[in-house]
Formats: structure tokens, C-alpha cells, sequence
């Protein structure tokens, strides 16, 4: 069954930046150092969106269109990393794809930063950033149905590209890529992945008492698959007689809570 879908999401990585940085132009220096997204964006609506020094995002988004993915241009969801350049990239792109001058605009555009998902910290990366990333394509899929969404994983960090790709094929939401050497998109093949419903049964009691805070230990000890679905944090407490202050662990509530 064929769906209309008018919804784009679309990992953002810093091609653009990369690609303007080799060139001798003062005004896009100028750009850059400022981090001047308005300019940087109207500089883009003067260029070919086929051209490749506009970065993968604009060559993979305007080719995910023009390959009728989409059946409209409703919305577009800008995914980019915890970064200075992420944000200022996902402005950038925000505006271009925003502009009533830009014949592959859509009518609404969301830019999501995903908290930790940044390369100075590898932690932060695997165990925030890449589960921020889950949560936001889920969050979507909720909001807009699955059948009304297509995935553009083309720009970003390779785990990042690889992660959207792998949460879109367990959503069934066709999957769009833009190789380098490639002048058009291709969707992805289906894949035989889903989600691992038995992990959940066998550790139903677990993810309630952590749904109500109420879990007296880490079950990242027990088994590493729950370090992608559970946030460990310190919890500041006074004690009401000796008005100590004591660091307690605290495990929070996983994506998904069960049925």
C-alpha cells in the first residue's frame, strides 16, 4: 500500500561547512566565522541545489523530493548534533528549506539538537546522544505516523547515519541515502530487523520500578542493553536529621514503558 508521505527527517551533518572552508571567498569566510546563518542561507538560494558544494543535506534532501519520495512538502525535521556547528548548520538549513524563494521550501520547518550528541565527549555520544536520537525519531513517529514519514540518513556522524537508518527499517519508514559518489538518492532495502520484544517481557518488573523511581540498583551492571534505555544520575538529598547533603544514584524512567 502506497502512503502519502510529507514528512522529512533529516540527519544534519557539517558537509556544508566542510565544503565552503576550502574555498577563497571572503563574504563565505565571513559567513562562517560569524556564524552568520541568515547570509549563509541566502547565499545557498543563489546556487544550483544539485551543485555539491551546497553538502549532502541539499543535495540528498532536494534529490528525496525530486525522486518522489515525498508527495508533499509538508514538514521538514532537522536533526543536528550537540555542536556549534550543528546549530549553526540546522539554522542555516532551517532558513534555506523555510525561504519562499526556494522552489523545494516546505511549509513548516523543526530544528532538534540532540543533547549529547557531540564528539568531545564518547560517553555522552554512545549513551546520551545516540539514545536522544532514538527518542526523537520515536517521538515523531507518534506525532506525525510512521506512514506519513520518510528518513533522509545521509548527513551526520557514520553511528548517527547508521542509527537512523536501523530505527527507521524497525518503524517500517523508508529509509533514503545519498552515497557520495552518486548523483540521486536510493532507498534502502528493507531489512529483517524489529524490535526485541522478549528483552522487554524478561525484564518487565525492572522497567517498572524504574518507571516509578523505584529501583534500588543499576541494571546497566546486569545486563549492558539497558545502558542505551536508562539514565543514571546523582540525586542531591537532605537528611532531615543531621542536615547532611548525600549523593544518591537515581535511575530514570526508560524510552518506552511498558503495556
Amino acid at each position: 500500500m502506497a502512503y502519502w508521505r510529507d514528512v522529512l527527517i533529516c540527519t544534519v551533518g557539517t558537509s556544508l561547512k566542510n565544503n565552503l572552508a576550502r574555498l577563497d571567498q571572503d563574504r563565505l569566510a565571513e559567513y562562517l566565522r560569524n556564524f552568520n546563518a541568515k547570509g549563509l542561507a541566502l547565499w545557498l538560494l543563489e546556487k544550483d541545489p544539485e551543485d555539491r558544494l551546497c553538502g549532502a543535506e541539499v543535495n540528498s534532501i532536494v534529490s528525496v523530493i525530486k525522486k518522489g519520495h515525498l508527495k508533499a512538502t509538508r514538514k521538514l525535521i532537522l536533526l543536528v548534533s550537540d555542536t556549534e556547528d550543528g546549530g549553526f548548520l540546522g539554522k542555516t538549513l532551517g532558513q534555506y528549506f523555510d525561504h519562499t524563494a526556494n522552489p523545494n521550501r516546505f511549509q513548516e520547518v523543526e530544528v532538534h539538537t540532540l543533547t549529547g550528541l557531540t564528539d568531545s565527549d564518547p560517553q555522552r555520544f554512545r549513551t546520551e546522544g545516540l539514545r536522544n536520537l532514538v527518542k526523537a525519531v520515536a517521538s515523531a513517529s507518534r506525532r506525525e505516523s510512521s506512514e506519513k514519514i520518510v528518513i533522509n540518513a545521509t548527513g551526520g556522524y557514520k553511528a548517527q547515519i547508521s542509527f537512523a537508518g536501523m530505527i527507521g527499517q524497525a518503524l517500517e519508514i523508508p529509509v533514503c541515502y545519498l552515497f557520495e559518489r552518486f548523483s540521486e538518492v536510493i532507498e534502502l532495502p528493507p531489512q529483517p530487523i524489529s524490535l526485541d520484544l522478549s528483552f522487554w517481557l524478561e525484564n518487565i518488573e525492572t522497567f517498572y520500578l524504574l518507571a516509578l523511581d523505584e529501583a534500588e540498583e543499576n541494571p546497566v551492571a546486569r545486563d549492558p542493553r539497558f545502558e542505551s534505555l536508562v539514565e543514571s544520575m546523582p540525586i542531591r538529598m537532605l537528611h532531615t536529621s543531621l542536615f547532611n547533603r548525600v549523593d544518591l544514584g537515581c535511575f530514570h524512567t526508560p524510552l518506552y514503558s511498558p503495556a
